[in-house]
């Protein structure tokens, strides 16, 4: 076989790989769909806790498309650790910027019987009053939006400025 056709082969054999690998980058839990399709949804719950780990990287326990994931490592007020999905790190890297190991913070949460024991998905956060939405009320992530995209309004937290007042965007691994 030619060289010139080997190459352009391997080229796209390599562009289907990493588009395959960005469709499928947080299809975890063996799900092709996200809790936000279904019809009977998972136990809101709340729970407070101090941030042991952020951890940021690979995720294999959720259904979005992000290669990344970040999560926090909680002691919960009754003595349990557990891990907290909060999203893709891309879209949450404002809601992890002014929070840091040793911070407490409320949060409410769900999680299914698919999940490993102690994880959770984050649904909200709560910081000394100030509450992240992370998903509506259907669970549905922020940054999904209609089309792909939401776009936050009035206050709260905004892509790119952090907690506070946002106008920006909607804004507001791991084992």
């Amino acid at each position: 076989m030619n060289t010139h056709i080997k190459r352009v082969l391997l080229i796209i054999v390599s562009l289907l790989f990493v588009v395959s690998l960005t469709n499928a980058g947080q299809r975890g839990m063996g799900d092709n769909t996200g809790i936000a399709q279904e019809t009977i949804k998972p136990n809101i719950i709340t729970m407070s806790g101090k941030i042991l780990e952020i951890k940021t990287g690979p995720c294999a326990s959720s259904t979005g498309r992000s290669l990344e994931g970040t999560h926090f490592i909680i002691r919960t007020d009754d003595d349990s650790k557990i891990n907290l999905h909060l999203g893709p790190s891309a879209e949450i890297q404002n809601v992890v910027k002014g929070l840091e190991v040793g911070t407490v913070l409320a949060f409410t949460a769900f999680r299914t019987d698919e999940m490993k024991e102690n994880h959770y998905v984050a649904k909200s956060l709560d910081h000394n009053g100030i509450i992240v939405n992370l998903r509506d009320e259907d669970l549905r992530p922020i940054w999904a939006g209609s089309q792909g995209r939401g776009y936050g309004k009035g206050k709260g937290h905004g892509r790119g400025h952090g907690y506070g007042h946002g106008g920006g965007r909607h804004g507001g691994c791991c084992d």
